[in-house]
């Protein structure tokens, strides 16, 4: 990896592998759970930008391709999502749909933004390296690219709303707040 690249995978290591941001009520997981049924399902943008980054990516074709399916959504509102208001430049919106029994095998993503990841349906672990913790349908919470990590989903189909957002001052003072409660 490049220099620059390893210099900010370094940065985010500073900060929790995740932290729980809040939650969010059933109402709310289902309009963003509507707001993905007309979605086309965008898996070769996930891939593009992770080989723009040098990142090993699986194919539409693979075992990951066949259970898990991304869909993008431009200038999407999230206000409702008030535990994640106060956070700016927020960028990068997709639905990941993960089948039941599933796996998203291990593997880093991009340093270059802080990620969200909001469960709308179903439950899944999310593993970083040896610390894991149990994701339900609600739950908000930020997830560090920074460590390798991999989801396990449990037993039904999981719905998940992720997103980034840049790294700044004010970003990162709230995350170090969040993760001293």
């Amino acid at each position: 990896m490049k220099t620059q690249v390893l210099r900010e995978y370094a940065k985010l290591r500073k900060l929790p592998k995740f932290i729980k941001l809040g939650s969010i009520d059933d109402d709310v997981c289902k309009t963003f759970i509507d707001i993905s049924k007309p979605l086309s399902i965008t898996n070769d943008r996930n891939i593009q930008m992770r080989k723009e980054f040098g990142l090993v990516y699986e194919d539409s074709k693979s075992p990951l391709g066949k259970v898990y399916d991304s869909r993008h959504i431009d200038d999407l509102n999230v206000s409702s999502i008030k535990c994640i208001n106060k956070f700016t430049e927020k960028f990068n919106w997709r639905f990941g749909k993960l089948k039941p029994h599933s796996e998203i095998p291990e593997h880093l993503d991009p340093a270059s933004s802080y990620r969200f990841l909001i469960i709308l349906s179903g439950y899944c672990y999310f593993i970083s390296e040896n610390d894991s913790v149990e994701l339900i349908s609600g739950d908000v919470y930020y997830v560090n690219s920074a460590y390798k990590h991999k989801v396990i989903n449990g037993e039904y189909e999981r719905l998940a709303l992720l997103g980034e957002m840049k790294i700044n001052d004010n970003n990162t003072e709230l995350l170090r707040t969040k993760s001293r409660r």
